[in-house]
C-alpha cells in the first residue's frame, strides 16, 4: 500500500482522527524508515485538519537533535492529509530509566536533553501543552526525541476573543495527569505550562509516581492537581508501596534515594509545580540551570517556601472562613498603613527630586557663560562635569544619604555609558555600601545596584568580581520575586559574558544565561534595546559552536526587531548587530556582503557617539580583522594600528577587553605578513594583561607558537604548546576551529624539527576528522594538505607530490573559502611548482612559482620568512631557465629578508644555503 511516494509497511498506532504507519520512500530521494501520520478523510475539511496542519507548520520551525524532524507533508490520492516524520526507535524515557536502572544522576542528565529541546521549542515561539513520557522517547543509543506536537500552540498566537475552531478543538486537548492547572481550568497557556509538565515529568523519573494522590476518574485527577499540593518527592518515596522496587531502578537503597531527593530536588521540583504560572520557574532554561547547579554541588535558586507563601495558600484554601473576620481589620489597617506609606514616599521623592534638580542645575550654573572665565566654562567636555559632580557628590550631601546614593548611581551609571569603568567603579561601589547601610543587604534596589556594578567589572576586566555582583544580584531579585526588571535580565547577559572571559562558555551555561536573558527581555521588556544585545551575543555562541547558520540567524532576528521598531533601538546597539552580522557573513564567505555590514557598523557608530568612542573604534578593529582574514593585509594593518591608537588613548594600554582585542588581532596580521618582532611584542603585552585578568591565553599562544616555529625557537614552542589541544578543546570546544588550529601548530612544530611521521599523523587528523563543515574545504584542512604535501617533498615522493599538488590546488581555487586562505594557495602554487622543477618541467613550475610570489607579494612585509621562502623556489627555476641575474636578484631579496629577522628557522637556512650553491655554479 502506498501514500504518495511512500510505502507503507506497517501500522504502528491508530486513534480517532487518523493513523501512524511505519513507511519508507520508494522514489530513492530518501533511504531510511519513516513514520507516516494520516488523517482520515472524514476529517478532510474540519478543524481537526487545521490541527493537523499546524503540526505541520510548527514541526517546519523545529531544527533539534532532540526533536523528531518533519521530513515531508502532502496529500494522498484519496485527498487525505499525512505527514511524514523522521521514525524514532525507543522507548518512553520512564521506561527507559528503569529498564536500564540509571541513578538519580543519570535522569537528571537525560532530563536536562529534554529540557533543552523544549526550550529550543519555546524560542520558536512554541509551547508543547502534552508533555509527558509516552511524548518523548529514547532511542537505543540513548538520544531523546521529543515527539507529537500536534496540540502544540504558538505563543503568539491570536487573543483568546478570536477563538478559531481549531482552538475549541484543542483548547482542552491534553493529559490530566501531565497537565498544568491553567489547561484544566481553561486559562491561558504559557511557557511556565510546559514548565509546569517537566515538573511532573522530573517526579515521575525520580519517584516512579506522579506528584498528587487521586482517583482513577478524570475528575478527581483534575481536582488534584488544581486544588491538593504536590507531595515532595522524598514523601513520596517514603510513603510508596514499592519503595524498594523504585530504589532498585534506581540502582540504590530506600534510605540512600530519600535522603538524594530531599533539600534541592524537592525544592527544584515543587518550584516548577506551583499553582500559579508566575510563581514557577520563568523559564525551562531557570529550571535546567537549577538541575545543572544541583549536579555541580551549586547553591540552587529554588527554596522552599517561607512562611508567608504557605500562609497565602492557607487564605486561599479557606478563604470564605477567613475573609469575613479579617475584612474590617484589613480595611482600617491597609487604609492607616497606605496613608503613611504614601505621604513618606511623597516627601522623600519630592525631596529627592528637589535635591537632583539643584545639583545638576549647579554644576551647569558653574560652567555657563556667567562664568567669570566664560570661555573656558565653555570648552568644559562631559567628562570634566562628571568629575565635578562626582567630587560634590562625595564632599557633600552628608545629611542625606538617600540622595547622595540616587546620585551616585546617575553618575555612575553616565560614566559607564560614555565606556569610563574604572571612573564609574569607585561611584558604584560607594553606592553600594550606602545602601547596605541604609536598606540592608537583601534589598531590591542593592541588587539592580549590583547589576549595574556588574557590568561596569566586566567592562574593567574584573571577571570574577562581575560574577559575584551579577550572582548575588540574581539571588536577591529571586528572593523578591522582581525578576520582570531590566537589571535582572541585564545580570544573566553579564553572567554570559563573564563564563565566555573565563573559559567557562563550553559547559552550554553561556547559552542558557542568554537564552534566559532573550525570554525575560522579549516578555517584559520588549522595546528594550538590550535584546539586540543578546542576539548578537547569541551568534558569537553559535559561531563558537561552530553554527554559522545559526548565528547568521540570529543577527538577522536583530536586524529585523530594529529595521520593523520593533525595538527603541540607537546607534550603538544598530552597529553591534551590523558589526555581528558582518563578521557571522565572513565566516560564511560572504566578504562581500560581510564588508558592506561592517562599514555600515563604523557610521552607526561614529554617528550615535563619534569616532573616539570605544565601541566606534571597535567597529574599525572588526572591519580590520576581516581584511586581514581575506588578505587585505597592508590595509588591515594600518585599520588596525589607528585602532590600536585611539583606544589605548580611550581605555589605556592595559585594558584587557578592547584595546587587548585590537592588540590580538594586529599580533595576528604582523605574523601572517611575517612581522615576527613586533607582532610578538603585541601578543606578548596580550598575554601579560590576560593572565592579569584571568583569562585565557590559548589564542595569543598559538600565534606566538607559529612565530617561534618560523624562527626556529623550538624549545619555546613545546613550551608554549603543552597540553595546547586540551586546552583548546576545553576553551573553544571539540571540533572548533581553534581545536584545528591546535592540531595543526603541533603537526607544524614536528614538520620544522623533521620529525615528519608525527607531523604527517597530526595533518592527517586535520584533514580526515571533519573539522570542517560536510562539503566545505576550508583554511584549516588546506594548510594541512600543504603540510602534507610539504612532507611528501621532503620523503622525495616527488611522483606523488605532482599527483597531490593540482588536485590540492584545484580544491582551493574552487572553494567557497578562497579568499580566506591566500597563504595555502600561495603555497600550493609554490609546491606544485618545485614538484614540476624536479620532474624537469622548468617553464611550467615558473609559471606557479611566479604566481606564489606574486600572492606573496601582494600581501606579505619584505622581511617575511615565506615570502623569502617562495622567492628562492623561484630563484632557482629561474637558474634552471637560464634567467641568472633574475635568479641573483631573488637571492638577494630572501638574504636581506632573513637579516631583518632576529630568529631565521632551520628550514629556511638550509633552502638558502641550497640556493647559493646553485647559482654560484
Amino acid at each position: 500500500m502506498h501514500i504518495g511516494p511512500y510505502r507503507l509497511l506497517r501500522r504502528l498506532g491508530e486513534g480517532g482522527m487518523g493513523e501512524v504507519w511505519l513507511g519508507r520512500r520508494d522514489d530513492g530521494l530518501y533511504d531510511g524508515e519513516v513514520a507516516i501520520k494520516t488523517l482520515h478523510p472524514y476529517f478532510a475539511g474540519g478543524a481537526l485538519r487545521e490541527r493537523f496542519l499546524r503540526e505541520a507548520q510548527l514541526l517546519g520551525r523545529l531544527t533539534h537533535p532532540n526533536i523528531a524532524r518533519l521530513l515531508d507533508a502532502g496529500l494522498s490520492a484519496d485527498g487525505s492529509v499525512y505527514l511524514v516524520l523522521e521514525y524514532v526507535r525507543g522507548v518512553s524515557i520512564d521506561t527507559w530509566c528503569d529498564d536500564h536502572e540509571l541513578d538519580v544522576e543519570a535522569r537528571l542528565k537525560l532530563f536536562l536533553d529534554v529540557c533543552n529541546a523544549v526550550s529550543h521549542a519555546h524560542a520558536n515561539l512554541i509551547v508543547h501543552r502534552d508533555l509527558k513520557p509516552s511524548n518523548i522517547l529514547v532511542t537505543h543509543e540513548g538520544q531523546v526525541k521529543l515527539l507529537d506536537f500536534g496540540v502544540a500552540k504558538l505563543v503568539e498566537s491570536e487573543p483568546m476573543t478570536h477563538r478559531t475552531d481549531l482552538t475549541r478543538m484543542t483548547g482542552r486537548i491534553f493529559t490530566p495527569e501531565y497537565a498544568a492547572p491553567e489547561q484544566i481550568l481553561d486559562q491561558p497557556i504559557t511557557t511556565a505550562t510546559d514548565v509546569y509538565s517537566l515538573g511532573v515529568l522530573l517526579h515521575v523519573l525520580l519517584t516512579a509516581n506522579r506528584p498528587y494522590i487521586s482517583g482513577s476518574s478524570t475528575v478527581e485527577i483534575e481536582r488534584a492537581v488544581v486544588h491538593d499540593e504536590p507531595m515532595r518527592p522524598s514523601r513520596a518515596v517514603a510513603g510508596a508501596s514499592d519503595a524498594t522496587r523504585i530504589a532498585t531502578a534506581r540502582s540504590t537503597t530506600i534510605a540512600r534515594l530519600r535522603r538524594a531527593l530531599s533539600g534541592d530536588l524537592d525544592n527544584i521540583v515543587t518550584h516548577a509545580l506551583r499553582k500559579s504560572p508566575l510563581e514557577r520557574y520563568p523559564t525551562v532554561l531557570a529550571l535546567a540551570e537549577d538541575v545543572w547547579r544541583h549536579l555541580r554541588h551549586e547553591p540552587i535558586l529554588a527554596r522552599q517556601e517561607n512562611l508567608a507563601a504557605r500562609s497565602r495558600k492557607f487564605v486561599r484554601r479557606h478563604r470564605a472562613g477567613i475573609a469575613a473576620s479579617a475584612l474590617i481589620a484589613l480595611v482600617l489597617l491597609a487604609g492607616i498603613a497606605g496613608v503613611i506609606w504614601q505621604a513618606q514616599v511623597a516627601r522623600m521623592e519630592a525631596r529627592k527630586a528637589g535635591a537632583i534638580r539643584d545639583f545638576l542645575i549647579g554644576i551647569f550654573e558653574r560652567n555657563s557663560v556667567s562664568h567669570p572665565d566664560g570661555a573656558r566654562a565653555r570648552q568644559v567636555t562631559a567628562e570634566e562635569l562628571l568629575a565635578q559632580g562626582a567630587n560634590e557628590i562625595r564632599t557633600g550631601l552628608a545629611d542625606a544619604p538617600e540622595i547622595r546614593a540616587e546620585l551616585l548611581g546617575v553618575i555612575g551609571r553616565l560614566y559607564g555609558a560614555l565606556e569610563m569603568q574604572k571612573d564609574a567603579l569607585p561611584l558604584l561601589q560607594e553606592r553600594l555600601a550606602l545602601q547596605r547601610r541604609l536598606l540592608g543587604d537583601a534589598h531590591p534596589a542593592v541588587a539592580r545596584t549590583l547589576s549595574d556594578l556588574a557590568s561596569s567589572q566586566l567592562q574593567s576586566g574584573d571577571y570574577p568580581g562581575a560574577e559575584r555582583s551579577a550572582t548575588e544580584s540574581l539571588d536577591i531579585f529571586r528572593a523578591h520575586g522582581d525578576e520582570s526588571v531590566l537589571e535582572y535580565a541585564v545580570a544573566h547577559v553579564t553572567l554570559a559574558q563573564v563564563s565566555y572571559r573565563l573559559g567557562k562558555a563550553q559547559d552550554g551555561r553561556m547559552r542558557r544565561y542568554l537564552e534566559t536573558a532573550r525570554d525575560l527581555l522579549a516578555i517584559h521588556h520588549s522595546r528594550s534595546s538590550w535584546r539586540l544585545e543578546v542576539q548578537s551575543a547569541l551568534s558569537r555562541v553559535a559561531q563558537s559552536e561552530g553554527d554559522h547558520a545559526a548565528a547568521l540567524k540570529y543577527d538577522q532576528v536583530a536586524v529585523q526587531l530594529f529595521e520593523t521598531g520593533a525595538v527603541d533601538s540607537h546607534g550603538i546597539a544598530r552597529g553591534g548587530v551590523y558589526q555581528s552580522l558582518g563578521n557571522g557573513l565572513n565566516w560564511m564567505w560572504r566578504n562581500d556582503e560581510a564588508e558592506r555590514y561592517l562599514r555600515k557598523a563604523i557610521v552607526e557608530f561614529d554617528g550615535a557617539v563619534g569616532a573616539d568612542h570605544p565601541l566606534a573604534i571597535d567597529g574599525r578593529r572588526e572591519l580590520g580583522s576581516f581584511l586581514g582574514w581575506i588578505g587585505r593585509r597592508e590595509d588591515s594593518k594600518d585599520t588596525l594600528e589607528g585602532a590600536l591608537q585611539s583606544q589605548i588613548r580611550r581605555r589605556g594600554e592595559d585594558d584587557p577587553q578592547l584595546t587587548s582585542i585590537i592588540r590580538l588581532d594586529l599580533g595576528r596580521v604582523l605574523m601572517m605578513r611575517g612581522e615576527y618582532a613586533e607582532a610578538e611584542r603585541q601578543l606578548q603585552h596580550v598575554i601579560r594583561t590576560w593572565k592579569i585578568s584571568g583569562q585565557p591565553i590559548n589564542a595569543p599562544t598559538m600565534h606566538l607558537a607559529r612565530i617561534h616555529t618560523e624562527q626556529g625557537r623550538f624549545d619555546v614552542v613545546m613550551q608554549e604548546l603543552e597540553d595546547i589541544e586540551a586546552k583548546a578543546v576545553s576553551h573553544f570546544g571539540k571540533g572548533s576551529w581553534w581545536h584545528s588550529v591546535s592540531i595543526n601548530r603541533l603537526g607544524a612544530l614536528d614538520l620544522a624539527r623533521g620529525r615528519l611521521q608525527d607531523a604527517e599523523r597530526l595533518f592527517t587528523r586535520t584533514r580526515d576528522e571533519g573539522f570542517d563543515r560536510p562539503g566545505e574545504f576550508g583554511p584549516n584542512r588546506a594548510y594541512a594538505e600543504v603540510g602534507l604535501l610539504r612532507i611528501e617533498l621532503l620523503q622525495r615522493a616527488d611522483a606523488e607530490a605532482l599527483q597531490r599538488a593540482p588536485t590540492l590546488l584545484s580544491q582551493i581555487e574552487s572553494s567557497r573559502a578562497r579568499s580566506d586562505m591566500p597563504d595555502e594557495e600561495a603555497a600550493a602554487n609554490m609546491l606544485l611548482g618545485v614538484a614540476l622543477l624536479r620532474a624537469g618541467k622548468v617553464q611550467e613550475a615558473g609559471a606557479h612559482l611566479q604566481k606564489a610570489v606574486a600572492i606573496r607579494e601582494r600581501m606579505d612585509a619584505p622581511e617575511s620568512l615565506l615570502l623569502a621562502e617562495t622567492r628562492l623556489h623561484l630563484a632557482q627555476q629561474q637558474h634552471r631557465a637560464g634567467e641568472r641575474a633574475n635568479a641573483r636578484a631573488l637571492t638577494q631579496q630572501a638574504t636581506t629578508a632573513f637579516q631583518m629577522q632576529p630568529y631565521v628557522g632551520p628550514q629556511y637556512r638550509e633552502l638558502l644555503s641550497e640556493t647559493r650553491r646553485m647559482i654560484s655554479t
